[in-house]
This record gives C-alpha cells, structure tokens and sequence, in this order.
C-alpha cells in the first residue's frame, strides 16, 4: 500500500515534522509512506497520484475509531486500491471519503501528527500486534 499525507501549511514547525518523520519511518515496515508539505492550495494537483483514493481530513463531530480506521483501510486494500492520500487543510475539488479525525480544530501540522500517528496505529491493529510497548 502506498500512502500519502499532503499537507497546507505555509510553515510547518520543526517538531511537527519531526513527529511525522517518525511515524512515517514506523509505518514503513507495512506500507510505502510519506507526506509533502505545501504552501499554496494551486500545488495540490501535482501532489496528488491520479489513481489514488482520496481521504478529505475535516473536522466534525462524527469521529472514526482507530478499530473502524483500520477495518476501512484493510477494504480498501481488499478492493484493490494500492494507493491512498490523505489530503489536510484544505478541500480537494474531487476525493472518494472524509475522514473526521477530531471534533477539535487542529491546526494542518499537527493534524497531520495525528494522522500519522493513527495510520501507524491501524496497520498495528491489522497485523494483530499491540501498540502501546
């Protein structure tokens, strides 16, 4: 499985980075991962595989358990879907799901900590191994 996190945010802090950079080296010993940062909403196209299914991050009050995570990106792999981006802090014109990770607004950095953070814990919970160590 391929995933991607592409992120706005005109400058992202350091320690975010940092903390996605770290989830992103644990979750790849079960998928390819990685994110990009962007400045301007224009530069989303060019980020975004044109056979990728395509999660809009908002936030809203109908959250997704980490279980109920795992189980949708475990039917889409089945389905035959091998690439998947998150797209966080802005719309996309066309994507295939929302994804309401928070009933709190975060700003797009570090909703994309968590993001990351929930992806590495879903592939934990697929591979029946636990999370916390």
């Amino acid at each position: 499985m391929n995933i991607s996190l592409i992120i706005l945010s005109k400058k992202p802090e350091k320690y975010y980075i940092q903390a996605i950079e770290e989830y992103m080296k644990r979750l790849s010993r079960y998928a390819n991962a990685g994110y990009t940062f962007i400045k301007k909403e224009a530069e989303f196209e060019k980020c975004l595989k044109k056979q990728s299914y395509v999660f809009a991050v908002k936030t809203g009050t109908s959250t997704t358990s980490s279980t109920d995570f795992a189980d949708t990106i475990q039917e889409l792999s089945l389905h035959g879907t091998s690439d998947i981006s998150f797209v966080i802090g802005l719309e996309p014109e066309h994507y295939n799901d929302t994804l309401f990770l928070s009933c709190q607004e975060l700003s797009p950095s570090l909703t994309g900590v968590a993001l990351s953070e929930q992806i590495y814990r879903a592939y934990r919970i697929l591979n029946n191994e636990p999370y916390h160590k």
